[in-house]
């Protein structure tokens, strides 16, 4: 889900909704192998990690005290997309409360690509990437390259360091809807984060593809405020071109 300028925040209905202001500022994803990934997590869910946002960590009271951004338009105008065939670009500059970020993702057939660029932040509070927050399933398979779960692969590329972390959360679905059952509900959660540094610029890029076919062999080529670009294994390339700029390949591959 991919936001801009001609949308509203408007995520809350009925009292329900009230942490989902991450949401409702776009790019996040669902990345499913069964189904079963997110079913009834709303619980324990942790609203500051929506998986794809880059958001600064916050706590459910912080979460509920900004009412701003419902039915607020959002600032953005860098936003769009294309499809051909199997392959597909969608883009989105996205700016919410004192952070911002170039995020595109690559769709292709082996899987797809996330890139993040010219991300900041002037809260000076922790700014994370999230990845993945879905129920665990069994034991994770943890690398310095990839975490591998639930028949997912999620791959951190172009020198990104992605934290894999197995947690018991606890909540209760009145979290989020103040019509439901206040009862405790826990849970193993599995959440894939990307940290990035206090008051710095940032990137960061990660591939999801299966787990049980061959790593495709993707090369990422530019992943900045005016071009966002990877190579596929066919020697193929993609791209999106914020700015005024240009990429050129040789026909003997290079750059």
């Amino acid at each position: 889900k991919f936001m801009n300028d001609r949308t509203l925040g408007a995520e809350i209905c009925n009292s329900e909704g009230e942490l989902c202001c991450n949401m409702s500022y776009g790019t996040h994803t669902c990345i499913m192998q069964s189904g079963r990934e997110y079913r009834d997590i709303n619980p324990v869910w942790d609203y500051a990690h929506i998986p794809g946002t880059t958001t600064i960590e916050e706590s459910d009271a912080e979460l509920l005290a900004r009412k701003n951004w419902v039915f607020a338009a959002h600032p953005n105008q860098c936003f769009g997309g294309a499809q051909n065939g199997r392959r597909a670009a969608i883009y989105e500059l996205a700016q919410h409360d004192s952070t911002e970020a170039l995020v595109t993702h690559f769709a292709f057939e082996d899987g797809y690509i996330c890139l993040g660029a010219g991300i900041t932040d002037t809260s000076g509070l922790p700014l994370v990437t999230t990845v993945d927050q879905c129920w665990l399933t069994g034991n994770p398979a943890v690398t310095d390259r990839a975490t591998v779960h639930n028949g997912i692969r999620y791959s951190a590329l172009n020198g990104t360091v992605m934290d894999t972390a197995v947690r018991e959360q606890v909540g209760s679905w009145r979290r989020n809807n103040a019509a439901l059952s206040d009862r405790p509900v826990k849970g193993e959660v599995l959440t894939l984060t990307i940290s990035h540094p206090t008051g710095q610029e940032s990137a960061y890029a990660y591939m999801i593809s299966a787990a049980d076919t061959d790593e495709p062999s993707v090369e990422v080529l530019r992943n900045d405020r005016e071009l966002q670009a990877i190579r596929l294994p066919d020697g193929s390339v993609m791209a999106v071109f914020h700015g005024d700029c240009s990429l050129t390949v040789s026909s003997d591959g290079e750059i």
